[in-house]
């Protein structure tokens, strides 16, 4: 995975269809029912509107039949990341997690770590 910064706080990330219905998928568990302020700030760090408007970009991104680059804030890319880790100890058993995410919970982490591992490289590259 590959993100790369676009200019005015944005960077851009590539995800396939079904990466971003994990990540739509997760996001609105991260910020519980209802998308409480208070559940989105203490989960994601984040107010529920940038959640939903980030689920919205993801959805959007999912129905597409091709992997599509999308430009997210670094607030977003944060609740994206932020939204996979916190999926992944929400639920007790690894069948639970698939049965609601469609998803293995190691898929999940890996794509947590391929984000995390991304910025880093990122980052490192523009020291």
């Amino acid at each position: 995975m590959r993100i790369n910064r676009t200019g005015e706080g944005r960077f851009s990330i590539k995800l396939t269809p079904p990466q971003a219905a994990v990540i739509e998928e997760c996001l609105t568990l991260a910020a519980g029912s209802g998308g409480s302020d208070e559940m989105s700030q203490f989960n994601l760090g984040e107010a529920a509107y940038v959640v939903a408007a980030t689920a919205s970009t993801m959805r959007e991104s999912r129905n597409s039949d091709l992997s599509k680059e999308l430009a997210l804030s670094m607030q977003q890319l944060h609740g994206v990341y932020a939204s996979l880790a916190c999926a992944a100890t929400e639920f007790v058993s690894d069948e639970d997690f698939h049965q609601r995410t469609g998803w293995y919970r190691e898929n999940v982490i890996g794509l947590a770590r391929e984000i995390s591992r991304a910025m880093r490289s990122l980052v490192a590259d523009e020291a």
